[in-house]
């Protein structure tokens, strides 16, 4: 599982994006975050967490949906921040979602 983490990290610190103080990207279905190179569940639970630590740093998970929208497949995951601010962002999943290593 460790080398699945570290090899996810690596994944996502040699895609070049750039951390941001918040998120541009994921804020709605439309601007979905799309974790290149996941091929199944687990490790786009592990990528989705390393994203959003990585671009939202001291936010926390608080709750985390699948939602149908379009044909396509999503998770929105509800984020609380550091001086208690709410956001969600969106992955859209439909490449991996169903997969299983």
């Amino acid at each position: 599982m460790r080398a699945v983490a570290i090899g996810l990290a690596a994944m996502l610190l040699a895609s070049g994006a750039a951390p941001a103080a918040a998120s541009e990207k994921g804020l709605s279905f439309e601007d979905a975050i799309v974790l290149d190179g996941v091929a199944n569940e687990l490790d786009g639970i592990g990528a989705e967490h390393l994203y959003t630590n990585r671009h939202e740093p001291g936010w926390v998970w608080q709750r985390q949906a699948l939602v149908h929208d379009g044909g396509r497949v999503y998770d929105v995951i509800d984020l609380t921040g550091p001086e208690g601010e709410t956001k969600s962002i969106y992955f859209d999943i439909t490449d991996w979602f169903g997969k299983m290593p």
